[in-house]
């Protein structure tokens, strides 16, 4: 009897080493007209699984991905910088070749809600983010004359 007990903690103790428990930021589930997936952000396990339809990974880490969103209207060109990028509290824009007050930017979270609209009166404008979540925003700059554009994605850290 006692060396079954042991056989049955020993086993017991070897499952649950074995399991996953992490702490996530975030997560959630994304549902769209070909179905849903639930992500997390945070996790640093991953898993993956093979069928006919294919492959999943469950749980991959991916890398902060900092560019120009390409999203521009080009009959015009607005050159523009933004950074830091990832940022902890806001950012700098700077709009060279412009008059000043031809230009705005607006902020956007990634649901499409805007967050702040300025007109641009100077080269460089200072842009406050620390009221904000953790997350990825989208910063439009249009040119009221021409209608151009120039849209950036900003990383936000805390």
């Amino acid at each position: 009897m006692t060396k079954q007990l042991c056989l049955v903690c020993l086993l017991a103790g070897a499952i649950g080493a074995s399991a996953q428990n992490n702490t996530v930021a975030a997560g959630g589930v994304a549902t769209g007209s070909g179905g849903s997936a639930t992500y997390s952000i945070g996790q640093i396990d991953y898993t993956t699984a093979t069928g006919a339809g294919g492959t999943i990974t469950q749980g991959n880490q991916q890398p902060y991905e900092i560019y120009d969103a390409g999203l521009d209207n080009l009959s015009h060109s607005i050159t523009a910088n933004v950074w830091p990028n990832p940022t902890n509290s806001g950012v700098t824009l700077s709009v060279n070749g412009v008059n000043a007050g031809d230009c705005f930017y607006t902020l956007y979270d990634v649901q499409g809600k805007q967050l702040g609209q300025q007109y641009i009166t100077a080269e460089n404008t200072i842009i406050n983010m620390s009221s904000f979540a953790s997350g990825v925003y989208m910063l439009q700059i249009i040119n009221k004359n021409d209608n151009s554009t120039k849209t950036f994605k900003i990383v936000k850290n805390n």
